[in-house]
């Protein structure tokens, strides 16, 4: 593989998955799309991948037409305090979950100045592309996350869905 050295050693960003990272993970001007059946965990994948590349240092933006900042925030602490989501968000803790949560919030503290999201509610590609390239100048971002490309809403003028994510994928890239 061109994206690691001999040895096997990263060359990329970090991703924390080994299959991915033996491989020399994350490569500068890469489009990554993961695709997969409903609830399968693509976001959870995409968030593990954002957090280990934040906590090595790389800035991430994060652009979601499914789930408000508060709650990737929760899936992000989650992770981080092995708390579920939806019990972080919804449920008392109970003493024991609460210093969880406070060593996980405390294990972020330093990466998450790394990570950024763009509070505009939009499905609109050319409103994202145009926030990852402030981002980019404004903060330096390493790399962008968009979670439900299907939804993005694109001119499809004659288009069917297949070649309006075709055009979605060139224009990312």
């Amino acid at each position: 593989n061109s994206n690691a050295s001999e040895n096997g050693a990263l060359t990329g960003t970090c991703t924390g998955f080994d299959l991915l990272d033996n491989k020399g993970g994350l490569q500068g001007g890469n489009l990554v799309i993961i695709a997969g059946a409903t609830s399968q965990g693509k976001t959870s994948f995409a968030n593990s991948i954002s957090l280990n590349a934040i906590k090595t240092g790389k800035k991430d933006a994060v652009y979601s037409m499914e789930m408000p900042k508060k709650e990737i925030a929760s899936r992000i602490v989650s992770s981080a305090s092995r708390i579920s989501s939806s019990k972080l968000l919804y449920s008392p803790l109970s003493e024991g979950e609460f210093m969880l949560m406070d060593r996980g919030v405390g294990s972020l503290n330093d990466c998450m100045k790394n990570l950024f999201f763009d509070d505009r509610s939009t499905s609109n590609i050319d409103t994202i592309l145009s926030s990852i390239r402030s981002m980019k100048i404004k903060h330096g971002i390493d790399g962008a996350i968009i979670d439900y490309l299907q939804i993005l809403n694109v001119n499809m003028k004659n288009q069917n869905k297949e070649q309006a994510m075709g055009d979605v994928a060139r224009r990312l890239k």
